[in-house]
């Protein structure tokens, strides 16, 4: 089974949450499903989370570098879970990063922060699996958890995808948009 992260490694993503989580699961690694890691992308915290990576010895993490736009989707179906942010920021609990929407949309388990924004749209065990920001405990629990459970992966990703298309497609967003400058200028 494959998790996957992809992203730019910015200090909003939680990455060292989640690097701690996967340390994490690499302790719980023989009572797991065989799983790897795929850690997509590049930037501002990857050195550190490579680093982190190799003195602790995870085994079932692996970092990939960019990823051209065009093949996100191939990396998205391929996976089981994928994972959104986990930054304790406050930011990070008003934004609902785009790699959900991609993660989501392809109808696969998606892990996240919890925060109002994601709550505006989406309903924790049922579209997605939320954690609170910056606890890594929680994290590796709930990837643990999905790891375990193929039944509630699918579940969960079939029912991600229909809600991605209910609120993520352009005609959804524009609608949404509309409606939002119609209450404005009224």
């Amino acid at each position: 089974m494959r998790i996957l992260y992809v992203g730019g490694f910015l200090p909003l993503h939680g990455v060292p949450t989640l690097m701690e989580a996967l340390a994490q699961l690499e302790a719980r690694a023989a009572s797991l499903p065989s799983y790897a890691v795929q850690l997509v992308g590049n930037g501002i915290d990857h050195d550190a989370a490579r680093a982190y990576a190799q003195k602790h010895r995870l085994e079932h993490v692996e970092f990939t570098g960019k990823l051209a736009y065009d093949d996100a989707p191939t990396m998205f179906a391929g996976a089981h879970i994928t994972l959104g942010a986990f930054g304790a920021g406050e930011k990070a609990g008003r934004v609902i990063p785009h790699k959900l929407y991609q993660g989501l949309a392809a109808g696969r388990a998606v892990v996240t922060g919890d925060g109002a924004g994601v709550r505006e749209m989406f309903q924790d065990g049922e579209h997605l699996a939320l954690v609170p920001r910056g606890d890594a405990d929680s994290l590796a629990a709930a990837l643990a958890r999905l790891l375990a459970d193929a039944e509630a992966r699918a579940k969960m990703g079939a029912r991600a995808h229909v809600r991605a298309l209910e609120v993520a497609t352009p005609d959804a967003i524009g609608r949404t948009l509309a409606a939002a400058i119609e209450e404005l200028v009224a």
